[in-house]
């Protein structure tokens, strides 16, 4: 399921792997978003700007490209941690209601 969330995701991109890494273009417009059924009635969207991410790498190789803040653990399933955090994180403040 994993692989082939990332697969439809990165259809037609150039893909670099760095270690436990996937580098991808920059260029976030290229990407659809993601949408997560939380219930029966509730989807998610993640918009790429969250799991595309800027990190400064050095190097002619890394040119142009950016972090895929999505990972893939056991091919089975996907991991987005702070990448869903970005879009949808809430703080309550019980000190102010």
């Amino acid at each position: 399921m994993g692989d082939l969330i990332l697969e439809l995701l990165l259809r037609d991109v150039d893909i670099l792997y760095d270690g436990d890494q996937i580098l991808v273009p920059c260029r976030k417009k290229k990407y659809d978003s993601l949408f997560l059924m939380i219930d029966d009635t509730t989807w998610v969207e993640i918009p790429a700007w969250t799991f595309i991410i800027h990190y400064p790498l050095i190097g002619d190789l890394y040119r142009g490209k950016c972090v895929l803040g999505i990972g893939v653990h056991d091919r089975t399933y996907f991991i987005l941690g702070n990448t869903f955090y970005r879009s949808y994180y809430i703080i309550h403040d019980d000190d102010n209601s």
